[in-house]
């Protein structure tokens, strides 16, 4: 668990995400994780910061289990224990790390090689979905923000030898906080791309908004590096779960 950077606004931050899961601000800063019913029967969220964080669940599902520690509550294999299922049954988002950046924090790194895409890239960009899919069918397209199907009318690629090799996707939170999301091929990966694509769709970004919002996957040290090499600075840790 990485400590929370005190040049973000926390409690702003902290305020928007109890808002978004559904929880007091408090419970992400009380030092010790809060077991909370969720209002979702068929999830189960967890939300943990450096000071604190929140599980929220079914009723049913908070009276039959021991208080996890912080690694447990973001352990899905755990979660599956507790189900008394496989681990492959539960549909899940995360662990996720989610960073911020400021204007003040970032620190941009232009690539000749990317560029905002447009509709001529159309058919390179289904190329580069349909290779991400059959690689890593279990793996959410990170273009498309975390998983969730939304429409983009913002994106960033990177290509080499005339092949769309990384994306970033973009969309507004709020008026001040942008959320980016990017995938790279997996032959493609360790060479930079991710960073590049990140660091252009920020920049544009940074034109309107305050704060960018970036995700990555738990124990991804790659997707760390590009993190913190940007100026991102780790938030909280978040993941989602349907009980089946």
């Amino acid at each position: 668990m990485y400590r929370t950077a005190p040049s973000l606004p926390i409690e702003d931050l902290d305020a928007m995400w109890a808002a978004v899961i559904g929880c007091e601000p408090g419970d992400l800063r009380s030092g010790r994780l809060m077991l909370r019913m969720g209002g979702d029967q068929e999830m189960l969220d967890v939300f943990v910061t450096p000071d604190g964080g929140v599980v929220l669940a079914p009723f049913a599902l908070l009276a039959q289990i021991e208080p996890p520690t912080l690694d447990q509550a973001l352990e899905p294999s755990w979660w599956a224990m507790q189900l008394k299922c496989r681990p492959s049954d539960l549909a899940v988002q995360g662990p996720m790390t989610i960073w911020y950046a400021t204007r003040e924090t970032f620190i941009p790194e232009p690539h000749r090689f990317v560029r905002a895409l447009r509709r001529r890239d159309a058919e390179a960009l289904a190329r580069f979905d349909r290779i991400l899919k059959a690689r890593e069918p279990e793996t959410y397209p990170y273009w498309q923000i975390g998983g969730r199907e939304v429409a983009h009318t913002r994106l960033w690629g990177a290509y080499h030898e005339g092949k769309l090799v990384a994306v970033a996707g973009a969309r507004l939170l709020s008026s001040d906080v942008a959320e980016i999301g990017v995938s790279v091929l997996p032959t493609m990966r360790r060479r930079g791309y991710g960073t590049a694509v990140v660091s252009a769709a920020a920049s544009a970004l940074f034109e309107q908004v305050r704060l960018v919002q970036l995700r990555t996957l738990n124990h991804t040290p790659g997707a760390d590096r590009l993190a913190l090499r940007l100026g991102f600075r780790p938030y909280a840790h978040h993941l989602w779960i349907g009980i089946p």
